[in-house]
């Protein structure tokens, strides 16, 4: 009798063809070998992610969620409050939370991990009571992100961000913003604000950089910025890693933050369009079950 429990591989199904589809294989081959039981799964969309790990979380069946960091928070609703642990399997183009926690995209890298590593319970932040897993960034960035995907058509590249980003900088107009963290108020001026539970961000920049997944906690990074050159400057200084320490950026640490503009400011949240403020953010402690690969050393 097979005593190692079953796994439904849900898989994005943008990333079900090609070089990705080919890893896909790779890894259900690899799971069988080893004794597991797999059923590939595609969503019709983003709505039916959720219903989806709704019917295959049952007993003690294993979720392989196959796609990027959008595919993730998509699938939260179904995750959040089960036991079944959630195996990541990195097909995005920032994979930010696969590469925070360091799971690869290579099939018996990912065996290894479920073979050696460990189930560990994550925070998951609420965006007006929606989940995310990563980061939520308020104005620039939101921006961005809103006119990528007005154009986007399949999977994304590093290179489709270039067009939105220039057309974004001399657009933008630098809002206003209230921030009002744990009942206290940080900003209320022209800021950008970042929101989450890691510390990577695009391109590897560690804004959020004393986050932690499990510790109960949100972090909120607010830079205060009114003007083109001050945003140049706030950017050259994240990339060297020293933009906490600037007299114009704060830190907190949070249970709660909530956002309010007088002028429309979108939001991004998990690489994805997340509405527009008003925004309440609040944190759910061990949400969800994660493997994680064992510690090195």
């Amino acid at each position: 009798m097979n005593e190692r429990p079953n796994i439904a591989i849900i898989v994005n199904p943008v990333a079900g063809s090609g070089r990705r589809g080919r890893l896909i294989e790779r890894l259900r081959g690899r799971l069988e070998e080893g004794g597991h039981p797999c059923e590939l799964v595609y969503p019709t969309g983003p709505d039916d992610l959720p219903k989806c790990v709704e019917r295959h979380a049952v007993d003690g069946t294993i979720i392989a969620l196959a796609g990027g960091d959008g595919t993730i928070r998509d699938a939260l609703p179904g995750l959040m409050g089960r036991p079944n642990p959630l195996l990541l399997v990195p097909l995005g183009t920032e994979n930010l939370l696969a590469r925070h926690l360091g799971l690869r995209r290579d099939a018996d890298a990912l065996w290894d991990v479920l073979r050696h590593g460990r189930v560990a319970a994550m925070d998951l932040a609420l965006l007006n009571g929606r989940p995310f897993a990563t980061v939520l960034g308020v104005g620039f960035d939101a921006e961005v992100v809103e006119r990528l995907a007005r154009g986007r058509n399949g999977h994304i590249t590093y290179l489709d961000y270039i067009g939105p980003f220039f057309e974004t900088f001399f657009k933008y107009r630098f809002p206003a913003v209230r921030v009002v963290a744990d009942g206290e108020e940080v900003c209320n001026e022209p800021a950008l604000v970042f929101v989450g539970n890691i510390s990577r961000y695009a391109i590897g920049l560690r804004i959020l950089r004393r986050a932690r997944w499990d510790d109960g906690l949100l972090d909120v990074c607010v830079i205060r910025c009114k003007h083109h050159a001050r945003l140049l400057g706030h950017a050259w200084r994240a990339l060297l890693n020293r933009h906490v320490e600037h007299p114009l950026v704060s830190y907190h640490q949070v249970r709660r933050v909530e956002l309010e503009s007088e002028q429309r400011l979108a939001l991004q949240s998990d690489g994805d369009p997340a509405g527009e403020l008003p925004a309440r953010v609040e944190i759910a402690p061990g949400a969800i079950n994660m493997y994680v690969p064992p510690p090195v050393g």
